[in-house]
């Protein structure tokens, strides 16, 4: 079975979630209620994790892998960031299927506010997700 359009954009939102759902719990273990602040030290994948298990996803899917978190140092008026790329592999294993590519910015002080960004003639392309030049 093959995912339609709105469950890949579903399932790369639902990975992403669950990327955010990770600082959740780190700001809950900061005892925080009002806002996160992470580090590079925070950005790392004994902390992010190197996937999420599917069942977390929403959707049928067949593995979510997380790669290397890099941290991003602050510059051209963009705060740090930590980013965390990752890959959905649908359930369909044939040659024409395709993988998801996604990818999640964690600022390195978060208000525990999110935006998503795809579809609308975006996809198959990650969007520049911290507005800077280039």
């Amino acid at each position: 079975m093959k995912l339609s359009r709105p469950s890949v954009a579903h399932a790369a939102l639902a990975a992403a979630g669950t990327a955010l759902l990770l600082w959740q719990v780190h700001a809950t273990a900061q005892g925080s209620s009002a806002g996160v602040t992470i580090t590079s030290s925070d950005c790392t994948a004994a902390k992010v994790g190197t996937s999420v298990e599917p069942s977390a996803i929403g959707e049928r899917v067949r593995a979510v892998t997380l790669a290397e978190p890099s941290w991003v140092e602050a510059a051209n008026n963009v705060p740090a960031y930590c980013r965390v790329n990752g890959i959905i592999a649908p359930v369909d294993t044939s040659p024409t299927a395709r993988p998801i590519n996604f990818s999640v910015v964690l600022p390195a002080s978060w208000t525990r506010r999110a935006a998503q960004l795809g579809g609308g003639g975006m996809n198959g392309v990650i969007p520049n997700l911290t507005a800077d030049a280039g």
